[in-house]
């Protein structure tokens, strides 16, 4: 009767530290996703501070659901800022991808990870002027197909040269 109450009094100990263990687990979680969105913050804070830049609007193709984005871009092209509302979170490891099109070629531009309430930013840094393409999409990923298909998109956008519309 003395081992059982001793054991059990171990096995109750040891579970009310798995309980603290566990709960420690999803704040270090809760933390972690509270860093990302403060960092993605910051970088959107800074590349509004610091540069000029012109906008692209987002728009689902289709205009169903409350989804939307803004791409900032800076006036040389060569970095821009993607920030969307109104999206619907994706299972990780499953992100957004962001495809630049020009002349019906798609080049794939970077990924964009959603949070539970729909927002999400990314900054990109093209290999060329973002000017030198005339749309922005962005899909669900995995893309099977490089050049996604009109029935992929969520968002996209017209880009225009800042030069010509000024």
């Amino acid at each position: 009767v003395y081992v059982n109450s001793v054991l059990s009094s171990q096995v109750d100990s040891l579970q009310r530290e798995s309980a603290v263990l566990t709960r420690w687990g999803k704040l270090a979680a809760q933390e972690s996703q509270v860093m990302d969105h403060l960092d993605e913050l910051r970088a959107a804070s800074n590349f509004l501070a610091e540069t000029e830049s012109t906008d692209v609007i987002l728009e689902s193709p289709t205009n169903k659901g409350n989804s939307g984005g803004i791409l900032l871009v800076a006036d040389d092209g060569r970095r821009a800022m993607l920030m969307v509302t109104g999206m619907r979170e994706l299972e990780p490891p499953s992100s957004y991808e962001v495809w630049l099109v020009r002349s019906d070629q798609s080049e794939w531009a970077g990924q964009l990870k959603v949070d539970s309430k729909g927002w999400g930013a990314v900054e990109l840094h093209p290999p060329q002027s973002l000017f030198d393409f005339d749309m922005v999409r962005l899909t669900p990923a995995p893309a099977s197909d490089p050049v996604p298909g009109r029935g992929d998109m969520i968002l996209e956008g017209q880009i225009v040269d800042h030069r010509i519309a000024r």
